[in-house]
């Protein structure tokens, strides 16, 4: 019984720990003891004191029940003569040890490959982003932030987008333009380079001939933030996927991999465009 009292103080005095400070306190709905068997019940802890405390706890109760069970095994042991219960008080003595054994063992395992395996943190260091670099005028480099359009930029966005419309056949884009400086349910044209321009205009005029029939071309990224690699400046837009569209690219596009453009799909190079499968849209660069 002295060997048991021994290794339940080595184990709750090896395993005290110093918890880390944690924000948030919560009142527990019943006092327990998780200091050790000397100290006051608590009724406030946080999390990391409570699982700490708790650990020792659970251990401290192993040595405890393992003394109650040698102390019922050793009065049975000696109040009976017969060999069955002999043998049925041996039988519970010796579970008793394994049961400490394999409650001590867990611990000393665990702190014999890394001691760090036993300790309990929840202070996890806050992760530092940086801000992004990049502002209405440009993309590239990080996710472009939302900007808010002046009179003079709407202007110029609906004079693109008339533009656009009037075109034979017709391009179209599938938002009003982000005045306030959304990201997200809007598309700008404003600040789309007139290569760009030019270039999606083409592509539904070749596209309808190629296939027979209007390719019905709808701009669906533009630039707007929220882009990672679009921007005022930057000549890449990304159109919506229909049939005709899907085949065209397809089958008068080459297969390639160039890093100039996304890589988030399969690369068809057309005309001197590449134009990038993205799953929901076509990315393209020209």
């Amino acid at each position: 019984m002295l060997f048991v009292v021994s290794c339940t103080s080595f184990v709750s005095s090896a395993s005290a720990q110093a918890p880390a400070p944690a924000p948030t306190e919560y009142t527990l709905l019943a006092p327990i003891p998780l200091q050790g068997a000397g100290g006051n019940p608590t009724e406030k802890t946080n999390a990391v004191q409570y699982i700490t405390g708790l650990f020792k706890l659970i251990i401290g109760l192993a040595g405890v029940l393992a003394v109650v069970m040698l102390i019922y095994a050793g009065i049975k042991y000696m109040s009976t003569d017969a060999f069955s219960g002999k043998d049925e008080a041996k039988g519970v003595i010796e579970n008793a040890m394994w049961g400490l054994g394999l409650a001590i063992a867990a611990w000393l395992i665990l702190y014999t490959i890394n001691p760090k395996l036993v300790e309990i943190k929840f202070d996890i260091p806050k992760q530092k982003i940086a801000p992004s670099t990049l502002s209405g005028g440009g993309g590239g480099g990080g996710v472009l932030p939302g900007y808010i359009l002046t009179p003079e930029q709407v202007a110029e966005d609906n004079r693109i987008e008339l533009d656009l419309k009037k075109n034979i056949p017709s391009v179209t884009i599938n938002n009003n333009p982000c005045v306030t400086g959304a990201t997200s349910g809007c598309t700008n044209v404003v600040g789309l380079p007139q290569q760009a321009i030019e270039g999606v205009k083409s592509f539904a005029l070749t596209c309808q001939i190629a296939m027979g029939k209007n390719c019905f071309v709808e701009i669906t990224g533009g630039t707007e933030g929220g882009h990672a690699t679009h921007g005022p400046g930057l000549a890449v837009i990304d159109i919506g996927k229909n049939l005709n569209v899907n085949n065209y690219i397809k089958q008068k596009g080459a297969p390639t991999n160039t890093q100039a453009c996304s890589q988030l799909g399969p690369q068809y190079s057309l005309n001197n465009t590449i134009y990038v499968d993205e799953w929901t849209h076509w990315h393209v660069c020209y």
